[in-house]
């Protein structure tokens, strides 16, 4: 395994270190400037940290067809399904409205419940665009950064980057980038992390805390994500002091939330939490822990929509570790061995999940709180398949992909009476994308991320043939 120094060298680190800084330092100021009643400048803020992290992380053809591929399904789907928690989709955006200012449902309860960056970043934005297609596109392109630490993990474990176009048509993958919420942009801040782990100096150090605190601020879920690798920080690495210093730094960033929300101590925060909120007795918490394990594997949640093939289908694809982790290990015949940083990440968040999830939501099993722990494993899986191997898991996640899409797309087009996503969509007027541009961008970006996705493929079979060491 790869363990460059950074002393000057590792040019990646530093670049990831000013993206992560800048977007977490913008959503602080964005907070500051509707506190200040003037929520119209965070524009200026938000929208360059988002093109400066573009800009420094110099995206291939592959990570721009995977995005395209997401922003294409996100603007030809006419109503948000799926979810861990349904209706978390306009939760969100709710939140972004409200920390830009602008009308919203949400309560002060609601804002406590989750840690602001990614909603006051899509907020920055929101107050000149105020629609929800507005949001749609913000929350693909936050929700895709994740790839830009995959690939370079890809590569710290020994394997082509290019890889990344396997792990990145993963279906769970796809369906939860265009989900509006943010464990996409969680799995950014925790795979940077594990990079800087896996790599030694100051500047891994720092990024390492700036990538956990990131983390925090985007979603309180990833406590235990934050919490292992953390542990492993403190336990493994002699410059762990570099790492508290620049995570508490990061974490200081909260202020402006904390100032917003009036939440200023623990018990506060515990009150608004969604475990204090739906807690059961202690018996009923005992017995939903190994539904909730079992349901991680293979949990689809109660259909009742009307539609039970494809609600089985998305359900599958978005809630089972099993469906996300199962095409890597047919193809690979062996359990991912991913390195110890992102070993204790994982577990760290399943120990979190275990612990905090309420019992009300177990039959959703972990979801979203093992959703960077998934991304971890696949990408540890596949950087160890041979070339022919890679390929044929690149040919079985394409189709995989296929039908997980078009279940995903025919699902949300067909109105079912009673489905609370509709609801949200009728009750608040929201506009989404393809209904105000038409099916016509949708369809151009999906062609054009194809034909990148295929070139890059044509490009490493080519390279493969000519050179099979390489991969």
């Amino acid at each position: 395994m790869a363990e460059p120094t950074d002393g000057g060298g590792d040019r990646q680190l530093w670049r990831l270190l000013a993206a992560m800084a800048s977007l977490m330092l913008a959503g602080a100021l964005a907070l500051c400037a509707t506190l200040l009643h003037h929520p119209g400048v965070s524009v200026v803020f938000v929208v360059p940290a988002i093109l400066a992290t573009i800009v420094l992380a110099r995206p291939t053809q592959i990570v721009l067809g995977l995005v395209a591929v997401s922003l294409a399904v996100e603007m030809l789907i006419p109503l948000q399904t799926g979810g861990g928690r349904i209706g978390d989709w306009d939760l969100h955006y709710q939140l972004s409205r409200a920390y830009a200012g602008l009308a919203s449902t949400v309560r002060l309860i609601d804002l406590r419940q989750r840690t602001p960056l990614f909603d006051a970043l899509a907020g920055g934005v929101l107050f000149w665009g105020k629609s929800y297609w507005v949001f749609q596109i913000v929350s693909v392109l936050l929700n895709s950064l994740w790839l830009w630490p995959a690939q370079r993990l890809i590569q710290l474990l020994g394997a082509s980057p290019r890889r990344l176009l396997v792990v990145g048509l993963t279906p769970m993958i796809i369906i939860y980038s265009v989900y509006t919420w943010p464990w996409g942009f969680v799995s950014f801040f925790v795979l940077a992390a594990i990079c800087a782990a896996l790599s030694r100096g100051r500047v891994a150090a720092i990024t390492i805390g700036v990538g956990l605190a990131g983390a925090l601020l985007t979603h309180i879920g990833a406590i235990g994500l934050v919490a292992g690798l953390g542990l492993w920080v403190l336990l493994r690495r002699r410059d762990w002091k570099l790492t508290v210093a620049a995570g508490l730094a990061g974490v200081c960033l909260i202020a402006p939330w904390a100032a917003f929300t009036h939440t200023l101590s623990p018990s506060v925060l515990w009150q608004g939490s969604i475990p204090a909120q739906f807690a059961g007795s202690l018996g009923q918490w005992l017995l939903s822990r190994p539904v909730l394990l079992a349901s991680t594997f293979w949990g689809i949640p109660p259909l009742r929509l009307g539609t039970p093939l494809l609600d089985a289908v998305i359900s599958l694809f978005f809630f089972s570790t099993t469906a996300a982790l199962l095409p890597v290990l047919l193809v690979g015949r062996r359990w991912p061995r991913p390195p110890a940083p992102a070993v204790w990440a994982i577990v760290g968040g399943v120990a979190a999940g275990m612990l905090l999830l309420p019992t009300n939501t177990s039959r959703s099993g972990l979801a979203e709180t093992v959703f960077t722990a998934n991304i971890a494993l696949i990408i540890a899986g596949v950087a160890r398949l041979s070339a022919q191997q890679a390929r044929t898991l690149g040919v079985v996640t394409a189709g995989l992909a296929c039908l997980a899409v078009a279940a995903l797309v025919w699902r949300s087009a067909i109105v079912v009476p009673g489905d609370p996503n509709l609801t949200y969509k009728v009750a608040q007027a929201l506009e989404f994308f393809v209904a105000r541009f038409s099916l016509v961008p949708g369809i151009l970006v999906g062609i054009a991320g194809i034909a990148l996705l295929g070139r890059s493929w044509r490009r490493e079979s080519r390279l493969v043939a000519a050179a099979p060491r390489l991969l």
